[in-house]
């Protein structure tokens, strides 16, 4: 009886927790559907089924249609973190994952673009108070435990025939609103250099009026090869044709350059303003 009950016990304890993502392809969308959500779409509640070796068997989400058939396919390339025969299966819930056109380059996880992963990785010049940071695992906690550095994105894509990362770093200040930036960097040669930032977004409190997810206040794209930005800009958040900023941009003598730059109102984005 003792045997059995310290068998139970210790099976318990390797079993016990859920196991974490180790791998996920980029959360892209089919052609048909990049037509519809041309700013992405966030599917909320998906969970996945994995078999004690890591494998994804089913999918379940709040997403309908087409869309369901997307997310299915998504969520079954996911690998967890294995575990012993004897657990058994497991269940991996995902708050929300954002899809993306295709041409947004998104990166899946781990977050590797040309043999830099941007999850472990100095960063310097980031938003707010996470000036210089150094992330473990994609995040990283202050010493006093006031904040939080995390990475919320990367896209990758080819810009005058250099590869570059479009990294989005989030510094949360635990509900109490948030900074953030987007940082570009060449990748070549398994090194990579920051040549631009493409701007900055925050809510300076959990209520403050702010473009709704996916994207937020900024969202990338690649092509004919060049960068495109369009970035909300706080200022002009109540003006109906003039609350984002799209910027075109080349890469020269190894730094980011503007090509042009256009105000207007990004279809299908709700105007995020307090006086609307």
């Amino acid at each position: 009886m003792l045997a059995l009950v310290f068998a139970s016990t210790l099976i318990a304890a390797v079993c016990g927790g859920t196991p974490g993502v180790v791998s996920a392809p980029a959360a892209a969308l089919p052609d048909a559907l990049a037509i519809r959500y041309p700013n992405g779409v966030s599917v909320d509640g998906v969970t996945l089924t994995a078999v004690p070796s890591g494998a994804v068997i089913a999918v379940q989400s709040g997403a309908g249609g087409a869309m369901k058939s997307a997310v299915e396919s998504w969520g079954k390339r996911v690998r967890v973190e294995a575990r012993p025969p004897k657990c058994g299966g497991s269940n991996v819930q995902i708050d929300s994952v954002d899809f993306y056109p295709k041409s947004n380059g998104v990166v899946g996880t781990p977050k590797v673009v040309g043999g830099i992963d941007f999850g472990n990785f100095t960063y310097v010049g980031g938003p707010g108070n996470c000036t210089r940071v150094t992330l473990r695992d994609g995040s990283a906690t202050d010493r006093m435990d006031e904040y939080e550095a995390y990475l919320q994105d990367v896209f990758a894509g080819a810009v005058s025939g250099v590869a570059v990362a479009v990294v989005v770093l989030r510094c949360e200040y635990h509900g109490h609103g948030f900074d953030s930036a987007a940082q570009v960097f060449s990748v070549a040669g398994g090194k990579a250099s920051k040549i631009g930032v493409l701007g900055e977004g925050a809510m300076a409190s959990a209520d403050s009026p702010f473009p709704a997810w996916p994207g937020g206040w900024i969202h990338v794209s690649f092509r004919g090869g060049l960068l495109y930005a369009d970035v909300w800009d706080r200022d002009k958040a109540c003006s109906g044709n003039a609350d984002w900023v799209s910027t075109g941009y080349a890469v020269r003598g190894g730094k980011l350059v503007a090509l042009g730059t256009l105000r207007h109102h990004r279809n299908g984005v709700s105007m995020a303003c307090a006086g609307a």
